[in-house]
């Protein structure tokens, strides 16, 4: 699904297996950097333990301090990650991956942002 833009590639519209609001506006990052979609395509980099490859996924939720990101592979607790939606670049740690009901997304990672910029 990643094609050379950096490794975000489409994310097919996915069923409404879960209701997430059409936009999300947190406090902090939604403020700084304008609403981040749901189902905005995502990259994902494993920083720690390293990884050279990227995941592609797509945003589920965000609030202040979590991005919830539906990947296709499973991510373990206390793996940190760079995520970049659009231009936004976030750093944070997983704190949980469970399967997904999605097709698109086996897994959902929920993680802590720690920091960001654009």
């Amino acid at each position: 699904m990643c094609d050379d833009n950096h490794g975000v590639g489409s994310i097919p519209a996915v069923a409404p297996m879960i209701d997430p609001p059409p936009t999300v506006a947190s406090a902090g990052i939604a403020n700084s950097f304008g609403s981040i979609a749901v189902l905005d395509p995502a990259s994902v980099r494993i920083l720690n333990p390293f990884s050279p490859n990227r995941l592609c996924g797509c945003v589920l939720a965000l609030s202040s301090d979590v991005i919830a990101i539906g990947v296709g592979q499973f991510l373990q607790r206390g793996t940190i990650v760079q995520v970049r939606v659009g231009n936004l670049y976030l750093f944070g740690e997983v704190r949980d991956c469970t399967p997904s009901d999605l097709a698109e997304t086996p897994f959902l990672a929920g993680i802590e942002i720690q920091d960001f910029y654009s």
